[in-house]
């Protein structure tokens, strides 16, 4: 999962996307990754939930990824192979 914040250019996560989805996957094994929110608060919703500091090691042990926010790191995905 990228992106946890609210939205863009903004480290609030009031009213993210991501945490209503992390509050109903918690059985899930589920990579967070984002570039200025510290995901490692929401690893101890479940155990089954992971901090990366690299979206690219995210991606890689991934079978579906999730962008939330459109960060600009995020925007060369679609160029990555693999």
């Amino acid at each position: 999962m990228l992106g946890i914040s609210y939205k863009e250019n903004t480290l609030s996560t009031k009213n993210s996307q991501a945490l209503y989805l992390l509050k109903h996957l918690k059985e899930k094994k589920i990579f967070l990754h984002d570039p200025y929110v510290d995901t490692g608060i929401f690893c101890k919703i479940s155990k089954n939930y992971y901090q990366t500091n690299d979206f690219y090691l995210s991606i890689k042990n991934s079978k579906i990824i999730l962008i939330l926010v459109p960060w600009n790191s995020y925007k060369k995905i679609n160029s990555l192979k693999n």
